[in-house]
């Protein structure tokens, strides 16, 4: 019989996928990267702050350095060097809550079995209070935060304002997006539109970089809202598409259409594919993802995405690739033909 060691290797590292990620989770929950942020510490040292036993903390130490996450001198371990502006407390890229919401999104992933064999999102039995729900939507949104704040960065620069436009971010969140344009450009005025438990936090974090007095406030499902016609320049749409089926996504599309100015421009930044769907990885397992937590939501093609814009009314529509496995898609509101 013949063996493929390569074909077996393959099968070998996605079946002890799990193993790496549990290794980085563990970590974020016990603190070990907060403790390491500026002074190595042998084993014994660090597990007196983690309160957790020497003899357990030592082989995930060790992983962690096989990971490349951690790095050793002597008996020291400390936090790889590159690796630190992203899991270090308060720096603008950290990403350790989006990390650490990928570890929430586990017991979830357990139901994948149940939504591939009937189609749609398992119905949960979670029954929060007021206090557990708001506090679950505050982690929600620093994932977001932490997510996009890279992103967003790249953004801005792929799409240069002329520096006093009026920006409609649809789905804010914490306003990443619409925040980092309004950080470069001192006359741009945005409206962030989220759920009324999301504009508090959308509040907070405006006010955190000093724009409170650039940004208008509406709350509700922006589906239903009424936003006047022909008003703003420039509309976001980030990482949002993918929570919609598609009827509802032209739809939004063809709203967006109306509500900008002719010559306007509709920026979408999403987990596209390729057209076979399965490039990039992330995008194609994130479809998945959307089949366990949405009615009716995907991952869709970069092909679909133009086809919903153009649809919509939109010209110029062009695409380019930003980063984190995200696309940004552009359309723009044609002007009317003056004879």
């Amino acid at each position: 019989m013949a063996c493929s060691e390569e074909g077996l290797s393959r099968i070998k590292k996605i079946s002890s996928a799990y193993w790496q990620s549990q290794v980085l989770f563990v970590a974020l929950r016990l603190g070990v990267f907060r403790e390491l942020q500026d002074t190595p510490l042998p084993p014994e040292d660090l597990a007196i702050r983690l309160g957790v036993s020497p003899a357990g903390l030592e082989p995930l130490l060790t992983a962690l350095e096989a990971l490349g996450l951690l790095c050793r001198s002597g008996k020291a371990f400390g936090v790889e060097e590159t690796l630190r502006p992203h899991l270090a407390e308060g720096a603008e890229t950290d990403f350790r809550a989006s990390a650490a919401h990928m570890d929430h999104l586990q017991a979830s992933w357990l139901n994948l079995e149940a939504a591939v064999r009937t189609g749609r999102s398992p119905e949960t039995k979670e029954d929060l209070s007021e206090a557990e729900s708001r506090q679950q939507t505050e982690h929600f949104m620093e994932a977001m935060e932490s997510f996009g704040a890279w992103t967003s960065q790249e953004l801005v620069q792929r799409f240069p304002l002329a520096g006093n436009e009026e920006i409609l971010d649809l789905g804010c969140g914490p306003g990443t997006f619409f925040r980092a344009f309004l950080r470069r450009y001192p006359a741009v005025r945005a409206t962030a539109v989220d759920r009324e438990d999301v504009i508090p936090i959308t509040r907070r974090c405006v006010a955190r970089d000093g724009l409170g007095a650039r940004v208008t406030y509406l709350s509700g499902d922006f589906r239903e809202l009424d936003l006047a016609d022909e008003k703003w320049h420039v509309a976001l749409l980030s990482n949002v598409m993918h929570i919609y089926p598609p009827d509802e996504v032209l739809s939004i599309c063809r709203r967006i259409y109306s509500v900008l100015r002719p010559g306007g421009h509709l920026l979408v930044s999403d987990f596209f594919t390729d057209e076979s769907g399965t490039r990039p990885l992330w995008g194609a397992l994130f479809s998945l993802n959307m089949l366990l937590h949405t009615e009716g939501g995907r991952n869709y093609r970069l092909r679909d995405g133009e086809t919903f814009l153009r649809e919509a009314g939109f010209a110029a529509i062009r695409s380019e690739y930003l980063c984190l496995d995200s696309t940004l898609l552009i359309g723009t509101r044609p002007r009317p033909n003056i004879a």
